[in-house]
């Protein structure tokens, strides 16, 4: 069980992982962050949340696991502003639909202080955004992808493989995160 998960960008696919983790009881605390904290009102009233914060840093200061759901361009910036503040042993993992600016990102920010970083890509959504259409049941049956670079750490690797799994997805792959953008850009 996860002492603290942290939730950054909780709209369809942030607030699916959160629902899914309170519904499995994956985490004894769960922090959704948001630019506005009153569009977190309802997952905090719903239970999904245990706290809202429009501030990054403060929400995964102390978490063990971190999900990254916001735009590509968002997680790129993101890491570069909780990397200095996220525990040693904690474990970052993504949503974003491309890899390779990711993955690029946290090399770099990896070559000063290592970190459990490794990219995901859950296969599964809907055309609808926003925390309104999320569901506990989004991942169940899904293929998620896994990027892991040559410095993640196999710990870390299990650890986001074995997440996944816990959310309901029945297959995790593992690609190189050029080999990834390539094949979702030529589905």
């Amino acid at each position: 069980m996860l002492q603290r998960l942290a939730v950054v960008g909780v709209g369809l696919l942030g607030g699916s992982v959160a629902k899914a983790a309170r519904a499995h009881g994956l985490a004894r605390e769960i922090v959704g962050v948001g630019r506005d904290p009153g569009r977190l009102r309802p997952a905090l009233d719903d239970g999904t949340l245990d706290r809202a914060t429009s501030d990054p840093r403060d929400a995964v200061r102390d978490a063990d696991f971190v999900v990254l759901a916001t735009p590509v361009q968002a997680i790129e910036r993101l890491l570069e502003t909780v990397w200095p503040v996220l525990p040693v042993d904690g474990v970052v993992t993504d949503v974003g639909s491309t890899k390779q600016g990711i993955v690029e990102t946290a090399r770099r920010l990896g070559a000063g202080r290592s970190l459990g970083f490794v990219g995901s890509h859950p296969m599964a959504g809907s055309e609808q955004s926003g925390y309104a259409v999320a569901r506990a049941d989004l991942f169940r049956g899904a293929t998620v992808i896994v990027t892991p670079t040559e410095s993640s750490a196999p710990a870390a690797v299990k650890h986001v493989v074995t997440f996944w799994e816990a959310l309901g997805a029945t297959r995790v792959l593992s690609l190189e995160a050029a080999a990834h953008d390539r094949a979702v850009a030529a589905i």
